[in-house]
């Protein structure tokens, strides 16, 4: 399980907390030392799997979160994006999300093994 390093209860607070800082207010991204991609009107972040996936697990230069976010509040951020940046009907369970979490996970937090 998770351990939860982050307090917000809706998935507005949690995208705030935990993806802002690299994917900038209303997920419009960023460019500089890096690229951040923007997850406001982007095909790839209507997609549950796929938004899942980078949360619990990072891809490149994007961290793993799924050692800190628990399967209800990853619910909550995939709903966000889906949802309020990406204008789709998005109802994601903390159970979909369960499912998709690897069940023996060696998540890699900055590039070293969490587990």
């Amino acid at each position: 399980m998770a351990q939860v390093a982050f307090t917000g209860d809706t998935g507005a607070a949690l995208y705030v907390q935990a993806c802002q800082s690299c994917h900038m207010p209303e997920g419009r991204g960023a460019k500089g030392a890096g690229q951040y991609p923007a997850l406001a009107n982007n095909e790839r972040a209507t997609s549950t799997p796929y938004v899942t996936s980078l949360i619990l697990n990072g891809n490149g230069g994007m961290p793993s979160f799924g050692h800190y976010l628990n399967d209800e509040q990853i619910a909550q951020i995939v709903n966000y994006v889906r949802g309020d940046l990406n204008g789709q009907d998005s109802d994601v369970k903390p159970q979909e999300i369960k499912q998709l979490r690897p069940e023996n996970p060696d998540y890699l937090i900055f590039g070293e093994s969490a587990g």
